[in-house]
């Protein structure tokens, strides 16, 4: 309450109370706002200068005021847009499951070019020192030239095995830190292998085999440590140098998601229905938390918070020194999709055709 002194013409009047207007602050995991798409969302948002970029199984690619969730623009495709946009310099690289490379205008959505990949799409884009570096499912990993999407090199991630040739799939994220491109794969025979490339011409570092099934997520490089979920139900940790193990660890069953570092701190989830938090330097259990169901996506590690969907149709908030639980909010369907998380907002897509963002 707020006393104010009323004075009329020099004069004492009288006092008057005024009562201040309460201000609630937003429920944790509320809903902001929801905007539908035609189709579900395996996509993640990027969000750059108070914009949402996401891609759509409709064939496009959302442009979102972060505010209100209104459409800036939208860019139709030839098929599902799976990919994780990354905007960079005005620009907004992704791919499409019609089997191109695409760089648009981030201010309204015009396309600037597009380039064969000879392949669908999944990966999220790297781009560093104007180059992108994009993987296709069917098993070759790009190096383009940013400015007109014209091919610097490429690598084909092929190799022979028992006398016939096995292709492999690049649909996980990568990472190029200090001229190394780093990437792991899924291949046709199953065995998992994560690869070094020289970024500046595509040449082999090294290469590590997982074990005897399939890479299902992407990596994550911190501190000079390769950090990646492997099919087989392990966590590795490679040195970045020459790709010797520094660790595994056991999780018993795949793991999907791209792993989060933060802290000093390896946090990823499981198709076993976890989320594991491991010490960095030697892969000991920090703590685990059980989701209902699978957990397909990756988290996101926002002051002292960590971040993730589940199949089981919730976004969930984990508190990242216990793992136990902030906060969870239900969507209409499954989340493969991975939360990005600007001014307190948590943007999230949702097979249930919306993309989210929730008050963290």
């Amino acid at each position: 309450m707020v006393l104010i002194v009323v004075v009329a013409s020099g004069m004492f009047v009288g006092y008057k109370f005024v009562l201040p207007k309460l201000i609630h602050a937003p429920v944790p995991g509320s809903v902001l706002w929801r905007f539908r798409t035609g189709d579900a969302i395996n996509s993640s948002p990027t969000v750059v200068d108070s914009i949402v970029y996401i891609g759509s199984d409709d064939g496009y690619i959302y442009a979102l005021h972060a505010n209100d969730g209104t459409l800036a623009w939208r860019f139709r495709t030839g098929d599902l847009v799976e990919s994780p946009p990354t905007v960079i310099n005005g620009i907004v690289y992704f791919g499409s499951f019609d089997g191109y490379f695409y760089a648009l205008n981030a201010s309204d959505g015009a396309l600037d070019w597009k380039s064969p990949a000879g392949g669908r799409v999944y990966g999220k884009p790297t781009v560093v020192n104007d180059v992108v570096y994009i993987g296709t499912v069917e098993g070759d990993f790009y190096a383009l030239h940013a400015s007109n999407g014209s091919l610097m090199w490429r690598f084909r991630t092929s190799f022979e095995t028992d006398g016939y040739v096995d292709s492999i799939s690049t649909d996980s994220y990568s990472s190029v830190v200090d001229g190394v491109v780093y990437f792991g794969l899924a291949i046709g025979s199953f065995d998992g292998y994560v690869y070094a490339l020289n970024a500046s011409n595509g040449t082999l570092i090294w290469r590590f085999q997982t074990g005897p099934t399939a890479l299902e997520g992407g990596l994550t490089v911190a501190q000079n440590v390769v950090y990646i979920g492997s099919g087989d139900g392990y966590v590795y940790a490679l040195h970045a140098a020459d790709g010797s193990l520094a660790w595994k660890y056991a999780t018993i069953a795949p793991i999907a998601g791209v792993p989060a570092v933060a802290s000093s701190v390896v946090y990823l989830g499981s198709v076993e229905y976890s989320v594991f938090a491991l010490h960095a330097n030697d892969g000991s259990l920090y703590w685990k938390t059980q989701a209902s169901y699978t957990i397909a996506g990756s988290p996101t590690v926002v002051s002292g918070i960590v971040y993730i969907g589940s199949e089981d149709h919730y976004v969930y908030a984990l508190h990242a020194n216990d793992g136990v639980l902030a906060w969870k909010s239900p969507t209409g369907a499954a989340i493969d999709s991975s939360p990005t998380v600007v001014n307190n907002i948590v943007y999230i897509g949702s097979e249930d055709h919306y993309i989210y963002a929730l008050h963290a």
